[in-house]
């Protein structure tokens, strides 16, 4: 999983002259052509490919999507980059003297409503040979940085060369080898995600395929402290969840769900009672305006919060007149309004209230508005620190998605930031962040920890499978793991990023 070296061999290898390793980047995909089988790409559902002569062959276009973008394509699963260089060789097979035909180079994407692709044509106008994105809508031109040149003459093969950086949005297209770009826009809004290759509506063959990552990318080194390993703290509990680093008291408050109780340890080790019985509380959040501690609690079906003397106080128990499944995590955002995760983990043999499993706000007011309800099962939940993100663990579908925050709260566009899928035990669960929005969220084997925009830097790897984090300590350096019977850390030289909220005062 990752970006590890991996040779997928497809068909018979083609006689082509490679193009040079790129400065500064290591080949992480080989598509050559020996054997193999097209289970190493997806292909778009509609869409119909087969490996024929060494190449990957478009053998029918398929239908339109839900909105207008390219009807025929493969991606690359296990790779999800931000950083890039990808280098083919294709061959449309539409007429050369048909205006408009073209092959796709795709990246940055998350699903079939978003991605960014190179629309390489032989005709020039504001959709034909030009960058597009696909964002939750038909696709639309970048705006070109230089002028377009179309470059797909001619019956026969070409190669192409595509790269794209993150930290300025560029994207520049290649083709034949060329050193000036045929195709140059700035995405001011890039995406780590998947790559693939297609085409927008024409049969088309390729072959060679190369995808370079960056090699001095930021990695756990760069994160964690000089020596760091997981160390457990405490042991001997049933299922730990909803860490919190109280910073009035200086110790962490954690649940155990099944033991009905929130639980406090400190610095030297010492394990305490906050509250019993809990309700299960399970996700709690720390706020920093009165000391205080929000909890999810699943047995009473609400959110909380608790003073810190552990009186509770509910905060909102039902939507429209139903009772909650089971409130799982929360978090609190600047305005002080807190957005919270409802699955049904905790409902037994109780009946639903609810339509769906859902991603609630609850203001200051009181007032509860569902705001995401296309998730299969939503658990671990935060927000970015510009306010403009709010992300969110599928537990199911093993991914984090991002919705973007309106300035009244609501949350649209959901996108897929990250996928966690490993073959070790653990699901998409519960997250923190640290001052440079990168997010770290548990899962198969760990934490796994994504940058801001979604490139996965690494996961580090906890005895237990961790069910949530936390950053704590006197430099809220500390990344506290619950796990099963236990409470891990290990040390980083990252800051937890805790939102500042602004309103005055606790509701």
């Amino acid at each position: 999983m990752g970006l590890a070296m991996t040779a997928i061999t497809l068909g018979t290898l083609s006689t082509v002259t490679l193009a040079p390793m790129p400065s500064g980047y290591e080949l992480a995909v080989s598509i050559d052509g020996t054997e193999g089988s097209l289970e190493r790409v997806e292909a778009r559902p509609s869409s119909e490919w087969n490996l024929a002569d060494g190449r990957l062959n478009i053998t029918a276009i398929g239908t339109q999507g839900a909105v207008r973008s390219p009807f025929s394509y493969v991606t690359l699963p296990g790779y999800w980059v931000g950083d890039l260089v990808l280098t083919f060789r294709a061959r449309c097979h539409t007429a050369p003297e048909v205006m408009g035909r073209d092959v796709c180079a795709i990246f940055g994407w998350s699903d079939d409503m978003h991605y960014t692709y190179v629309h390489f044509s032989n005709f020039t106008d504001a959709i034909h040979n030009a960058i597009l994105k696909v964002d939750g809508a038909d696709r639309a031109p970048l705006p070109p940085a230089a002028e377009p040149r179309a470059e797909l003459t001619g019956a026969g093969w070409h190669s192409f060369r595509v790269e794209r950086t993150m930290a300025d949005g560029m994207i520049r297209g290649y083709v034949d080898n060329s050193d000036t770009p045929c195709l140059v826009a700035r995405d001011p809004e890039p995406w780590a995600g998947r790559v693939g290759l297609g085409s927008f509506d024409d049969l088309a063959s390729f072959d060679d395929i190369r995808l370079y990552v960056r090699t001095d990318r930021t990695t756990l080194d760069d994160i964690l402290a000089p020596g760091a390993q997981v160390r457990q703290l405490a042991t001997g509990f049933v299922f730990t969840e909803g860490p919190s680093w109280d910073a009035r008291e200086g110790l962490l408050k954690f649940s155990d769900i099944p033991s009905n109780r929130i639980n406090t340890l400190t610095p030297e080790g010492e394990v305490g009672v906050f509250v019993e019985p809990s309700e299960q509380t399970n996700g709690t959040f720390y706020d920093a305006r009165d000391g205080s501690l929000l909890g999810c609690r699943h047995w009473a079906r609400d959110v909380v919060r608790y003073a810190p003397d552990g009186v509770a106080t509910v905060l909102a128990d039902t939507y429209r007149g139903g009772k909650f499944n089971s409130p799982n995590d929360c978090v609190l955002t600047p305005t002080g309004a807190i957005f919270f995760t409802d699955p049904a983990y905790g409902l037994g043999d109780r009946p639903s209230e609810q339509s769906v499993e859902a991603v609630y706000r609850l203001d200051p007011s009181g007032e509860v508005s569902r705001v995401i309800d296309d998730m299969t099962k939503p658990n671990g939940i935060y927000i970015s620190p510009d306010g403009r993100w709010l992300y969110v663990a599928d537990s199911i579908d093993q991914t984090i998605k991002a919705y973007r925050v309106g300035a009244d709260g609501s949350c649209s566009d959901g996108r897929v930031l990250g996928e966690l899928r490993a073959e070790e035990e653990g699901v998409p669960d519960g997250m923190t962040m640290d001052t440079h929005g990168r997010i770290y969220c548990t899962g198969s084997g760990g934490v796994w920890v994504f940058g801001p925009q979604g490139e996965l830097i690494g996961r580090i790897l906890v005895p237990e499978p961790p069910a949530n984090c936390t950053f704590g300590g006197r430099h809220l350096s500390t990344l506290y793991m619950t796990a099963r019977s236990s409470v891990y850390a290990v040390e980083t030289r990252a800051t937890g990023f805790m939102p500042p909220v602004t309103a005055s005062g606790a509701e």
